[in-house]
């Protein structure tokens, strides 16, 4: 067997070379976009113009898709050398983080709705559809989402770690 051909199983390919913050972003922002464009774009069965039920509904996707997808990979994204769980808002086992997510992701959909609008009004954001396409797009809800969400998971963890440093300095003195 020629060298070419040899089985390597211990190499490192090139996905594993891209930081873990950027394919959690990417995750993120796949998640989001997939979810608008199944309720948003694919949810004929909510009626136009009935803005409440739309976030409502529309928020429940958006924490179940991070609940079950994202949090699943980032978790075992997870190593000794990299704690991706920062990256995550909620990292609780169980069914409080189930309705946190769900809470989380109904609370996070009203600014990107609002946001959404103003850009589309606006003309602030390129339309990949074609100038006929009126309204929002999977790209400017997953760009929104991981925007507004990279802001909380930030203050999120300022405040753990001023928290454990109070901590850490309790236990000094």
């Amino acid at each position: 067997m020629s060298k070419e051909k040899e089985l390597r199983p211990y190499k490192t390919d090139k996905l594993s070379k891209v930081p873990s913050w950027v394919k959690i972003l990417f995750l993120k922002f796949w998640a989001a976009a997939a979810a608008f464009y199944f309720v948003g774009i694919g949810g004929t069965f909510i009626p136009a113009g009935d803005n409440f039920k739309f976030t409502i509904f529309f928020g429940l996707v958006i924490g179940l898709v991070m609940e079950y997808v994202v949090k699943q990979i980032v978790r075992l994204m997870k190593n000794s050398a990299d704690n991706t769980f920062k990256y995550n808002l909620i990292n609780m086992p169980g069914t409080k983080s189930f309705v946190l997510n769900l809470l989380y992701g109904i609370l996070i959909v009203e600014p990107i709705i609002y946001l959404g609008g103003f850009m589309v009004k606006n003309n602030l954001w390129f339309n990949f559809f074609g100038d006929e396409a009126v309204g929002a797009e999977p790209f400017l809800i997953g760009f929104l989402y991981i925007v507004i969400d990279s802001i909380v998971v930030t203050i999120k963890n300022l405040f753990v770690m001023r928290s454990n440093k109070k901590k850490m300095k309790k236990i000094e003195e």
